[in-house]
Order: C-alpha cells, then structure tokens, then sequence
C-alpha cells in the first residue's frame, strides 16, 4: 500500500472505530491498542494516525491526538455559529 500510494502520489485515508472502554478511563485518550477492527491488521502500515475525541461531555473541545514516531495532542474547539473549527490556543 505505501509503495504504491508514493509510486501514484495520492493518499489513502481509513476511518474507524475506538473501543468504548476508552470513556470508561482516567484519561480518556484513545490509543493505538484502542482500535476496532473487523478484520486483524497490522497498524505499522500506517504512517500517520489521528484521533478525534471529545475532551469532555457536553463540551465543544476536541481533542486531537497524533500517534506515531512523535506523539502529541492539541484541542479545537467547534464554533456552531461560523460551522468551523477554532483554535483554542
């Protein structure tokens, strides 16, 4: 899949599911042991993961969590009036 995303320049996006104990933590912080999959896959395929979650209920905070080489995290927040992400920062 790399070699041929690189070979064609394009970009290949999957989208899923983490499993629900993660509301059930301390932290709340989806990690890569966190994913749902159907099917067994190898996630070392990947090059780049993000996580979306909300910070916190009944919030328009979004956490957004990169895993990889070099992991960090940083929040959005959701403007419902101009439907578009803000920086909070």
């Amino acid at each position: 899949m790399k070699s041929f995303a690189r070979e064609h320049r394009c970009i290949f996006i999957f989208l899923g599911q983490v499993s629900p104990e993660v509301d059930g933590r301390q932290d709340q912080v989806p990690s890569l042991k966190d994913v749902r999959l159907p099917n067994p896959l190898d996630l070392a395929v990947f090059n780049k993961i993000i996580f979306l979650s909300q910070a916190t209920k009944n919030t328009d905070q979004i956490a957004v969590n990169f895993c990889g080489k070099v992991s960090h995290c940083f929040m959005v927040g959701l403007d419902p009036v101009k439907r578009c992400v803000v920086d909070l920062d």
